[in-house]
């Protein structure tokens, strides 16, 4: 594994990430691009309105929007073309789907006018601030999606919208967002931020990222990026930010988090290195587990662990068995006896205690319950 993405997954683990989400992450799902919009911006002006723009501004989203509304005045006119933009049927959502079965990530903020992230979430497990608002209505057990440029159900109110040029460079003094900015450079100080959904072209990442640095200076925790096949002029503008390059696509990102907090989900609740909440919310989203916990004075021990009602159960154990054992066994050198079940038929078998056993694990539904290392337990 990639060790910036080994060292991300640790900060994940412990509940210590926060994500910021752009266009790219809804567009296998069927939204529109950055570019999808400004080729539809550019057709709906006309060809005199492209004649007036240089190359070099119609390849940004926030210029080429400015100017339709100065020269073509139409923020209405704006507000309809993203209405019928946005309204699309879903297609794969597998990425956002796999988002809500990580509950260690409890802030996602996004620029994404869409609402797929929290339609993948049960309502009762997010809350959505659209505006200064909802930052009253947040619930620290739950998830909150931060939509910072707005969103398709804020459409009616077109202040509300970041888009142009013009809404970018006043966003800071924007009574409709003051609170969620505020809230945006909490998490920069107080989580490691990871954006996923961005190409540096759109959606002017970099500009915020300067924008955090410049307020709160040296007290930022670390940023990661994720994104397939940056040029090497790209990966030197994230370095120069102090962002951390992954190259990677979201989707594989998210399925190898998810992988591995399967896999040391127990670990991490027993040595106390996620909340129980999470560790309830986890278990119970990828296993159908629901447990019961006792604090101690190392940590936490699962005191009962039981699959929820309805739901199939699936054992799966594994362990490697030295080879003076393996040699017994085969030789029926059989050292005690077990019962079949619903029956009083005992049949030979051999019993290995436990510090013979070898990377002993025990996954129950997807996630390990039990991992034994006879050289540090």
């Amino acid at each position: 594994m990639d060790k910036d993405l080994e060292r991300l997954i640790k900060y994940i683990r412990k509940e210590e990430v926060a994500l910021f989400i752009g266009s790219g992450f809804s567009i296998k799902a069927g939204a529109p691009s950055v570019w999808d919009i400004i080729d539809a911006i550019l057709e709906e002006g006309g060809q005199s309105f492209k004649d007036d723009l240089t190359e070099s501004d119609c390849k940004q989203l926030r210029l080429v929007s400015e100017a339709f509304v100065n020269e073509c005045d139409g923020r209405n006119d704006l507000m309809t073309l993203l209405k019928n933009l946005f309204c699309f049927e879903p297609k794969d959502c597998s990425d956002q789907q796999t988002l809500t079965k990580i509950p260690h990530i409890k802030q996602i903020f996004t620029t994404n006018y869409d609402t797929l992230i929290e339609d993948a979430y049960p309502k009762s497990k997010c809350n959505v601030v659209t505006a200064n608002e909802g930052c009253a209505y947040t619930d620290a057990h739950s998830t909150t999606i931060y939509k910072v440029h707005g969103d398709i159900a804020t459409l009616n109110n077109s202040a509300s919208i970041i888009i142009t040029d013009s809404d970018y460079k006043n966003y800071f003094k924007n009574k409709h967002f003051n609170l969620i900015w505020e809230e945006l450079k909490q998490a920069f100080i107080k989580k490691h931020v990871v954006f996923i959904g961005y190409s540096l072209e759109d959606d002017n990442i970099l500009d915020i990222i300067k924008t955090v640095r410049d307020c709160i200076g040296s007290s930022m925790k670390g940023m990661f990026l994720v994104a397939p096949h940056f040029s090497e002029l790209k990966k030197n503008k994230l370095k120069a930010n102090h962002v951390t390059y992954i190259d990677a696509l979201a989707e594989e990102v998210l399925t190898t988090i998810l992988s591995s907090i399967k896999e040391n989900i127990t670990d991490d609740v027993r040595h106390n290195s996620v909340s129980k909440e999470t560790f309830d919310a986890f278990v119970e989203l990828n296993g159908n587990i629901l447990t019961t916990l006792r604090k101690t004075e190392d940590g936490n021990e699962i005191e009962k662990l039981e699959v929820k009602q309805g739901q199939k159960r699936n054992d799966t154990i594994s362990c490697t068995i030295p080879n003076e054992i393996m040699s017994e066994i085969n030789d029926s050198h059989f050292n005690d006896e077990m019962t079949v079940v619903g029956s009083s038929i005992k049949v030979p078998a051999y019993k290995i205690p436990a510090e013979k056993m070898i990377n002993f694990s025990h996954h129950l539904n997807g996630p390990k319950i039990r991992n034994y290392h006879p050289i540090h337990d």
